[in-house]
């Protein structure tokens, strides 16, 4: 009997795919940027060239920044193929708490000796529960956590 109850979890394959879309759309970005660059002169003859190189350089600019902002779902996404991903357990230990309106770091805990930081307000894929929202990693709490470079991916906690 597993005594252990799964709070939180993210499971590899919504994340790749969810990660497979985003790299289509920046790619579709990208490739629409170039080709109008490309054919800028050719492309819908009376509107200037200066505003289809322009258009097309926001495309290429979209495309760049959507793939620099989800690197971190495309770094976790793909973890558990290079082995990246481990599983700690073990009381966890609270040596920081976030207040409940934030304008601080997040809660700071430990489990088996692994440190992480819970923020609630980052925009992540992972466990970001603080305890002043309700969160479940509080202090003398039996947990154990899958995580992947520091961003919790699945919590379970001990039945009392």
């Amino acid at each position: 009997m597993n005594e252990f109850t799964t709070v939180f979890e993210v499971t590899a394959g919504g994340l790749r795919a969810d990660a497979i879309g985003h790299i289509a759309l920046a790619l579709m970005l990208l490739a629409g940027g170039i080709f109008g660059l490309i054919r800028a002169k050719r492309i819908f003859e009376e509107v200037p060239a200066s505003t289809k190189r322009g258009f097309s350089l926001i495309l290429v600019a979209a495309g760049l920044m959507w793939l620099l902002v989800h690197m971190n779902l495309f770094a976790i996404a793909f973890s558990d193929i290079d082995g990246r991903c481990q599983t700690v357990e073990g009381p966890v230990g609270v040596t920081g708490m976030q207040p409940f309106h934030g304008h601080t770091s997040g809660d700071r805990i430990a489990i088996g000796g692994q440190k992480f930081e819970v923020n609630y307000f980052l925009v992540t894929v992972g466990y970001k529960e603080t305890i002043a929202h309700g969160g479940v990693l509080h202090g003398g709490t039996y947990a154990r956590v899958r995580h992947c470079d520091g961003v919790i991916l699945k919590v379970e906690i001990r039945k009392p």
